[in-house]
Parts: C-alpha cells; sequence; structure tokens
C-alpha cells in the first residue's frame, strides 16, 4: 500500500475506515501531496487513537465516530502544520482539551466540535481569524468559552448549544459585529444574556432555546434581524421588547413559553411578518382581539396553538380578524375552547391553501355552503366532535381543488386527485 499510494501523486479525495489494532494513519498518507478533501473514519477497538500527520495541502479533515463503542480521537500538536485546512469537524474527542496548536489553522473557515469530553477550548481561540461558520455542540463537560472568541471577526453564523456545565457567556461573543446567525440552545445554567446581544447590527437570524430561568433580554438596535425564535424558555416572564426595533422582522416563532401571560398589541407593528407561530404558550388564556387587524398584509403562514391539556378561550373578533390576512396561505389552529366552527368570511382568504385543525375538542364542522375554491390540503385531528358531513355535504363535494385531507386520519376524497391521504 506505501508503494501504491506514493504513486497517486493526483488524489484529492480519500475516505478512510480504520479497522487495525493501533489505529495511527499510515504512511502513505503522508506522500499524498495532492489531497484536497479527507475524511477519518474509526471503526475499531483500542482505548486510544492518536495520528501523524504530513498531508499539508489537506482542505477539509473531519475525525468522526461511527461507532459508540470505540474509544475516541487525541489530537497530536502536529496538528497545527495543516496550514491550508479550511475546514475541520470534530466528533467524540477523549481529549478534555485541545492543543493551543489548533489555533495556528489560520486559514480554517468552518469548523465543528460536537460530543467531545473537552472542559476547556484554548485560550488562544480567538487566533482563528479566517473563521467564518462555528458550530459547537453537546459538550456535557465544557466549562466556559474563551474570552478571545470575541476576536473572531469574520464570524457570520455560530451555534452554541448543549452546554450545561456553563453558567455565563462571554460578553465578547456579542461583540462580533459582523454575524448574521446565532443559535444558543440547551444553555441550562445560563440566566442572563448579556446587554451588549444590541451590539450585534449585523445580525439577521436569532434562535434561543433554553430549558431554565431565563431573565428578559433586549434586542434593541437589531434592526437587520429578520429570524427570530424564542422557544422552551419555560420561566422566561415577559417577552424581549422588539417591536419597536425590528422593523424588518418575516419570521417570528414563540413557543413552550410558560411564563408568558399575554400578547401585546404592539404586535401590529411588525409589517413585514411573513410567518408567525404562537405555541404551547399556556400562560397567555386570551388573545388579544386586534391582534390581526389591519396589519401583517404580507403574512403567508399563521400557527396558534395550546396544548390539548390546556386549551385556551377566545373570542369571536379574533376569528373575524384572521380574515384580514389576505395573502395567508398556511393556517394552523389548535387548542381552541370553544370552537365550533370557522366563521364563513374566511373563504376570502383566495391565497389559503392549507388548512389545519388540531385538539379543538368542540369543533364541528367548517362551512361548505358553497365551493372553496384554492383549498388544497385540509387536515382535522384530534377533534372528536368533527363531523365529516354535514347539511351542506361532504368536504371533497364542496373543495374541487382538494389534493390531500384526513379527519383523525381518515382520508377525504380530493377532486381532479382522488382519494387524499
Amino acid at each position: 500500500l506505501d508503494a501504491a499510494f506514493t504513486a497517486c501523486t493526483g488524489l484529492q479525495s480519500l475516505s478512510l475506515t480504520l479497522c487495525y489494532e493501533d489505529s495511527v494513519l499510515p504512511p502513505y498518507f503522508f506522500n499524498l501531496s495532492s489531497l484536497k478533501r479527507g475524511s477519518q473514519e474509526a471503526n475499531c477497538e483500542p482505548k486510544t487513537k492518536t495520528f501523524g500527520f504530513g498531508f499539508l495541502l489537506l482542505e477539509t479533515l473531519a475525525l468522526t465516530e461511527v461507532d459508540s463503542h470505540v474509544g475516541f480521537y487525541e489530537i497530536p500538536d502536529e496538528f497545527g502544520k495543516l496550514i491550508c485546512l479550511k475546514k475541520l469537524m470534530l466528533d467524540e474527542l477523549e481529549s478534555d482539551e485541545l492543543p493551543e496548536s489548533i489555533c495556528q489553522l489560520t486559514w480554517l473557515t468552518e469548523l465543528q466540535i460536537s460530543r467531545c469530553e473537552l472542559r476547556h477550548l484554548p485560550s488562544s481561540f480567538g487566533n482563528l481569524s479566517s473563521l467564518v461558520k462555528l458550530s459547537i455542540f453537546y459538550l456535557d463537560l465544557l466549562e466556559d468559552l474563551p474570552d478571545s472568541i470575541g476576536r473572531l471577526q469574520n464570524l457570520q453564523e455560530c451555534s452554541l448549544k448543549g452546554f450545561p456545565s456553563v453558567s455565563e457567556l462571554p460578553d465578547s461573543l456579542f461583540s462580533l459585529t459582523s454575524l448574521r446567525a446565532l443559535e444558543l440552545a440547551s444553555l441550562e445554567n445560563v440566566q442572563r444574556f448579556s446587554s451588549a446581544m444590541s451590539n450585534l447590527v449585523s445580525l439577521e437570524s436569532l434562535t434561543i432555546k433554553s430549558r431554565e430561568r431565563l431573565s428578559p433580554f433586549s434586542l434593541r438596535n437589531l434592526a437587520n434581524l429578520r429570524f427570530l425564535t424564542v422557544r422552551i424558555c419555560p420561566a422566561l416572564g415577559e417577552l424581549p421588547k422588539f417591536t419597536d426595533c425590528l422593523s424588518s422582522l418575516e419570521h417570528l416563532e414563540l413557543g413552550q413559553l410558560g411564563g408568558i401571560t399575554r400578547l401585546p398589541n404592539t404586535f401590529a407593528r411588525l409589517s413585514h411578518l411573513r410567518l408567525f407561530s404562537f405555541n404551547h404558550c399556556s400562560g397567555v388564556s386570551r388573545l388579544p382581539s386586534s391582534l390581526f387587524q389591519n396589519c401583517w398584509s404580507s403574512l403567508t403562514a399563521l400557527d396558534f396553538g395550546w396544548p390539548s391539556d390546556c386549551p385556551t378561550n377566545f373570542n369571536d373578533d379574533f376569528l373575524d380578524s384572521l380574515c384580514d390576512l389576505s395573502s395567508l396561505s398556511k393556517l394552523c389552529l389548535s387548542g381552541l375552547l370553544g370552537l365550533i366552527a370557522l366563521p364563513e368570511a374566511i373563504y376570502n382568504l383566495q391565497q389559503l391553501r392549507k388548512l389545519t385543525l388540531c385538539c379543538c375538542p368542540e369543533s364541528e364542522y367548517v362551512y361548505f355552503n358553497r365551493q372553496w375554491f384554492g383549498l388544497t390540503s385540509l387536515q382535522i385531528m384530534t377533534c372528536p366532535t368533527f363531523k365529516a358531513e354535514d347539511d351542506y355535504g361532504t368536504p371533497h363535494s364542496k373543495i374541487p381543488d382538494l389534493k390531500s385531507g384526513c379527519i383523525d386520519g381518515r382520508p377525504l376524497g380530493g377532486g381532479a386527485m382522488g382519494v387524499g391521504e
């Protein structure tokens, strides 16, 4: 093999599965001077694995476990010699820290570290000055993030999730003015976000998911934010005040916010919103009647829902206001007490293509007293009193464009498409 691979001077891509005892990279690896991409997968059972590195032109490297019974990789100091490396993925490392030499990879643009036993990241982590995308997932033993992360001024995408031992994020993280997408999830012991979050002036997408107590945070100055998701924050007492500053917001998803008790009427100021999802916020017992009136003309998808064990009341004004959403193409309503039928005016939503009703215990029917053109999907789930046929006929006889539909798993017939699924 040594001789054979020595002759492969033009090889640019190689995937190697290690199946021998010592799991050291074979000598021929060092002769692959043209190698541009490499992935190393282990499928053997030594207690430790160490590597030497000679393929200096390597641009992409993935060190990934493929067997849960296998030992873990250890990264040697020579790792810093991979001066052309641009993309690096590290999975299931046994060592509790990375060597400082990894921070010599100044051309690295993408780094992913996941499911490792690391307790610390190198203090010189900020030397990875070319880094554009950073993903760090499920490091159960990680104790902190280095302040030098604030020196990654070219970073555009950052995802940090699954650090149960980290209690505070460094303020320097929120000084990355080039950052466009930030995800903070499953940070169980982080109780607050720095007020410096308002410095992320280039941010376009923000996702926050936590399972423990999280103090209210500010989104002021994030005028470029287009996508905002706040979920699984059961103790969050109030929504961040963003309606006055997020004029560009297009996608808003709120879910499992048990401490929220009301939705502000100021939501109407989000005039560019295209998708709004509000689910499993059991503390909100009533909806503002004017939530949709004369606003949100660009909204194309609306998902409103409460858990089946805690449905909410609503008023007719709320349902009537839905009819002002002239661009709406997808509508999902769940957990509404007292909903017997949708208002007949819903026919006026000429762009509506998909309608879903779920966990509405008193819902009996949707008006079918005239042809309902345009609707292609009708899903009725966990509505025990819903009637598949009413005085006006069956759904498929009144919805000629229906392509798929069901009532609690029972398919409805479609127009030109026949029986839906």
